[in-house]
């Protein structure tokens, strides 16, 4: 039993080391749940940030899109904002989706030679090889008509909202 002063002053300073080491580790569990609360809610804003920026590579391709079928041509800026929109795509998405849209870039830029070609007043190309060009024109167009229910295809998996 403790009887003296000198006797609870000793008894004290030896609950103090255990009850120390309790407040260190309700401290560090804290701090832990924390930490996780925090790694949750920049978890969902780096995947809001992804999503806004696959989004954006979508809506640029669906307006590029919607110029050719509008112009029945490609058109220089149009071409030009294609490749703006779609320069990050190698960190936004897979291989698979990076590789239709160079595709896609490349029969564009395809089809607007050719038609800087067939439009060159100066030495406008003639006979058969206009004739080649025209038809290749015309299914450069198509495939890149066709690709509008591609796009949405392909982009489905990455812009789901919900699992």
């Amino acid at each position: 039993m403790i009887t003296g002063y000198t006797d609870w002053v000793g008894f004290l300073s030896a609950l103090l080391t255990p009850i120390n080491a309790i407040m260190l580790v309700y401290i560090a569990y804290e701090q832990y749940r924390i930490n996780k609360e925090r790694l949750k809610l920049d978890d969902r804003r780096f995947k809001h940030e992804l999503y806004e920026r696959r989004l954006a590579v979508f809506r640029g391709l669906m307006e590029y899109m919607a110029a050719v079928e509008r112009d029945a041509c490609v058109r220089g800026p149009d071409l030009a904002n294609l490749s703006r929109v779609t320069a990050e795509k190698e960190f936004l998405f897979d291989a698979n989706l990076c590789d239709w849209l160079e595709e896609l870039y490349r029969k564009s830029v395809r089809m607007w030679t050719n038609a800087t070609r067939l439009d060159n007043k100066q030495s406008p190309p003639t006979g058969l090889e206009r004739d080649r060009m025209i038809e290749e024109n015309a299914k450069l167009h198509e495939w890149l008509r066709e690709q509008f229910a591609v796009a949405r295809n392909k982009f489905a998996k990455d812009l789901k909202l919900m699992p």
